[in-house]
C-alpha cells in the first residue's frame, strides 16, 4: 500500500542492514534531501521505519529481512555495492571507525570475492586498533575462506596466506578461541620452511604452546623445546629467555628431537 518511490526506498534501507544514517541513504538512493524526506515520510507514518539517530531504522528486523529477501539477484548485488563505494568516497557516512568493516560487510554481501577479501583484511586492522577481538577474528577467518577464491589475493593485500595466519593466531589469543588458535598455528607451521624462517617458526611454536597451557594440555613443553631449536643465535635474547622460563615450567616432560618437515605439526 505504500508509494512506490516509498517502497524504492524500502528495498535501499534493507541493505543498509538495521539502521541506515539519512546522509548514506541519500547517496545510495540517488536521491536529493528533499525527496529522500518526501519518500520516507509515509514508511515512518506507517510504523515500517522509524527515525533512529541521524538516520532512520526498521521497526522490526524481520520486516527488513523480509523486503532484503524480496530483492532481485542483480538488485541485491548491486545495492551492496552501491553502499561500500558510498562508504569509500565518503568515510563520516557510517560512525567512527566503522567505515571499513561496513565496507567489507558490503562487499561480501555483493559477492564480490576480491574486494569482499581486501575490505576483510582492512576491516580486520581497523577492528584491531578498536580491541574488537572476535570480531577481528571472523574477518581474518573471511579472508581465509575468500584466498582460493582470488588468484592474487597476496598482492592485493600485500600479505601472503601465513601472514594471515599469524594475524588470524594473535587474534584467536585476544579473543580466548585457545582450540582454534592451535588448529591456525598448526595450518601456518604447515606451509613455512624451518629452514628459510626460523624465527617465523619459532614464533608460532611458543604461540601454540601457550595455547596448550592455557588449556591446561601436558604437551605444551614439547613446542617450546622445538622453538628453542629453531630459533637462530641472532634472535632477541627476551625471546630465548620466555623459552627458557617456559621450559623450566614443564621440565618434567621428556625432551625430543624437533621435527624435521611441517608435515609433522
Amino acid at each position: 500500500r505504500l508509494p512506490e518511490d516509498t517502497q524504492e526506498v524500502l528495498r535501499v534501507a534493507s541493505a543498509g542492514g538495521a539502521a541506515t544514517g539519512h546522509l548514506l541513504l541519500a547517496a545510495v538512493s540517488g536521491l536529493d534531501d528533499a525527496a529522500l524526506t518526501r519518500a520516507v515520510r509515509p514508511a515512518v507514518t506507517a510504523n515500517v521505519l522509524h527515525p533512529s539517530g541521524d538516520g532512520y531504522a526498521f521497526r522490526h528486523e524481520l520486516i527488513r529481512e523480509a523486503v532484503h529477501d524480496d530483492l532481485l539477484p542483480g538488485e541485491h548485488g548491486r545495492l551492496h555495492s552501491r553502499f561500500a563505494e558510498a562508504i569509500d568516497a565518503d568515510p563520516a557516512l557510517v560512525p567512527p571507525g566503522r567505515a571499513a568493516i561496513e565496507m567489507a560487510h558490503h562487499w561480501h554481501s555483493a559477492h564480490d570475492s576480491a574486494w569482499a577479501l581486501i575490505g576483510a583484511w582492512r576491516a580486520a586492522a581497523q577492528a584491531g586498533r578498536a580491541v574488537a577481538a572476535a570480531e577481528r577474528l571472523s574477518l581474518l577467518a573471511r579472508v581465509l575462506e575468500l584466498w582460493d577464491q582470488v588468484p592474487d589475493a597476496a598482492e592485493r593485500i600485500d600479505a601472503d596466506h601465513v601472514r594471515v595466519l599469524e594475524e588470524a593466531v594473535a587474534a584467536a589469543h585476544d579473543a580466548g578461541e585457545f582450540e582454534r588458535g592451535i588448529a591456525l598455528s598448526t595450518s601456518a607451521l604447515r606451509e613455512l620452511d624451518p629452514a628459510a624462517e626460523p624465527v617465523r617458526v619459532a614464533d608460532l611454536l611458543i604461540r601454540r604452546s601457550h595455547f596448550r597451557m592455557k588449556l591446561g594440555r601436558k604437551d605444551y613443553a614439547a613446542d617450546l623445546e622445538v622453538a628453542l631449536e629453531y630459533a637462530p643465535a641472532d634472535v632477541a635474547h627476551e625471546i630465548r629467555a620466555v623459552l627458557d622460563v617456559d621450559l623450566e615450567a614443564g621440565a618434567e616432560l621428556p625432551r625430543r628431537s624437533p621435527p624435521r618437515d611441517c608435515d609433522r605439526w
